[in-house]
């Protein structure tokens, strides 16, 4: 519950956040196009390529192990399952 109260909170804030006028206009250009907001400054192609690649990594990384820990804990399962007496008066 109070996992639940404290992403309910994190998301609101997050909502909120983005209804002040131009946050969305320089998160876009933050991201599409390295433009640091608030400054001149900007961040290389480089740099945004290299920042990309690690999140994409990271998310296909993510991804990956997901679904080889599905795959383990369903084939525990049926391990355990094998291993159980039938029972004498089953449903099946």
């Amino acid at each position: 519950m109070r996992t639940f109260i404290i992403t309910f909170c994190l998301i609101g804030s997050g909502l909120i956040f983005l209804q002040v006028p131009g946050v969305q206009d320089s998160l876009m250009l933050l991201f599409m196009a390295g433009i640091i907001p608030g400054t001149t400054d900007r961040i290389s192609s480089s740099a945004m390529l290299f920042g990309w690649s690690i999140i994409g990594f990271a998310l296909i990384a993510r991804i990956i192990f997901h679904f080889v820990t599905i795959e383990r804990l369903a084939r525990h399962y049926m391990k355990t399952k094998k291993r159980l007496p039938r029972r004498r008066y089953s449903r099946a």
